[in-house]
């Protein structure tokens, strides 16, 4: 059951790309909150279809996402870095821009 679960919210709130999947789900409900926590599966960074091996992954970072129900819901993932000919740079998110907090869903229903 609880598995299925997973699946269906990984499914609704966020059809994940190559490389990341659902870790944990959790919820505050003082808070009335849903946490997404996802994790990069691969064992390198794709950039413009070119492979790069992972140098280190950032600090977890937090991105509110679209509400499930009437719980607010963020995604929390830390993100891979990789190193290229110009240093090393952070890998783009496929549910945000680089800078923003806020998922691009939830900034489309904005």
């Amino acid at each position: 059951m609880k598995e299925d679960i997973l699946q269906a919210l990984e499914k609704i709130l966020l059809p994940l790309s190559s490389g990341w999947s659902l870790e944990q789900v959790t919820t505050d409900e003082n808070k009335e909150e849903v946490y997404v926590k996802l994790r990069y599966t691969n064992s390198e960074v794709f950039v413009e279809d070119e492979p790069y091996a992972i140098y280190d992954f950032r600090h977890e970072r937090q991105w509110r996402h679209l509400d499930l129900w009437h719980y607010k819901t963020y995604i929390i993932a830390r993100i891979p870095r990789f190193k290229d000919t110009e240093g090393v740079k952070t890998m783009e998110v496929p549910w945000a821009d680089h800078h923003e907090r806020i998922s691009w869903r939830l900034e489309k229903k904005r």
